[in-house]
Formats: structure tokens, C-alpha cells, sequence
């Protein structure tokens, strides 16, 4: 028998290709970009949920994908940006998966997290990392108090990290344009 969310993978993944496809177009090099992302990112956002494992051959290859993309002019971050925030993403995650670790005795982010945060910043970059992950830690603790509520149960991340780069990828200007307002 095949499991439900092999069908739902199957009606995500063109769906999102289709969506980025609208957003950019076939001749903005972000096209591929996003749709290289989403590609990583889809079996990431399941893999993780079900098994709270990131597997690094997805997500180093999402890295070094992210990377090579910020090589190629008008692709919206540069390899510098690209990769200066990932490594600082990276090793500020790494600091506190330490800092955790000193304190609680226990691991509080897992390996696959520290490297998807770190490829996830090589494809938006210094600006649009902060509003990513926060809306990511948002989403988190927002589905840690309404569905699990109990202080021993880990949640995996890498599902909220994927909704927020979306959310992102789509809602870009739009979240741009409101905070030029205020």
C-alpha cells in the first residue's frame, strides 16, 4: 500500500514548480533557482517530518546548489553574500546547538538543520535570512503550543524552514512594500 503523502508529494511538487514558474518566468534565472530549492526541499519538508532526520545528501548538494547559483549574474544573491551567510548561519547555529547542549545535557537541533538553515541562506542571502528563520521559529513554537504542548517532545524544524523560504519566495514584495510603510 502506498502511503498518503507519497500522493501528496506528487500534487505539491508541480503545483510549486507552477507557482514559482508564475512568480518569475522562464527567463529569470530565479526560475531555476527556486525550482532547484524546491526540488531539495519537498522530500526534506517529509523525510523530516515523519522521521525528524534531514539527510545531508539533500542537504549539502541544496548547499552547494545555492552556491553555484549565486555564481551567475541575476540569480538575487551574490556567491559572496551567498556564502559568507551561510557560513555564518551555520556556525551561529553550530554556537548554540553548543550552548544547548552545555546547558540542557541534551542535543536541541540536530546535525540536518544546521546544514539546511546553512543552504537555505545561500539561496536568499544576508536581507532575507532573518525574516525567514524567524517566521520559521514562529511557525514552530505556534504548532509546539497548540499540538504537542509537552516539554520533553522535540518537534522536527526543517518542515517550518520550508514554509518560511515560501512564504518568502511569494509574499516578498509584498512584506517589502508594508515595511517601507511603517
Amino acid at each position: 500500500m502506498i502511503h498518503w503523502h507519497h500522493l501528496l508529494v506528487e500534487i505539491i511538487t508541480p503545483l510549486l514548480l507552477i507557482l514559482v514558474f508564475l512568480r518569475f518566468g522562464l527567463n529569470d534565472i530565479r526560475f531555476y533557482k527556486f525550482a532547484l530549492l524546491t526540488c531539495f526541499l519537498i522530500p526534506v519538508f517529509f523525510i523530516d517530518l515523519f522521521h525528524q532526520l534531514i539527510l545531508h545528501v539533500l542537504s549539502i548538494p541544496l548547499l552547494i546548489g545555492g552556491l553555484a547559483f549565486a555564481l551567475i549574474p541575476g540569480s538575487g544573491v551574490g556567491i559572496v553574500n551567498a556564502g559568507v551567510t551561510a557560513l555564518l548561519v551555520f556556525l551561529l547555529m553550530m554556537g548554540l546547538y553548543y550552548i544547548y547542549l552545555k546547558l540542557r545535557g541534551v542535543d536541541g537541533i540536530g546535525g540536518g538543520d544546521l546544514w539546511l538553515m546553512a543552504a537555505v541562506s545561500a539561496y536568499f542571502g544576508f536581507v532575507h535570512v532573518p525574516f525567514i528563520f524567524f517566521l520559521a521559529a514562529l511557525l514552530a513554537l505556534i504548532y509546539y503550543l497548540v499540538r504537542i504542548r509537552d516539554p520533553q517532545t522535540g518537534i522536527a524544524f526543517g518542515p517550518f524552514i520550508a514554509i518560511a523560504a515560501y512564504v518568502w519566495i511569494f509574499t516578498q514584495d509584498v512584506i517589502e512594500q508594508f515595511l517601507i510603510l511603517i
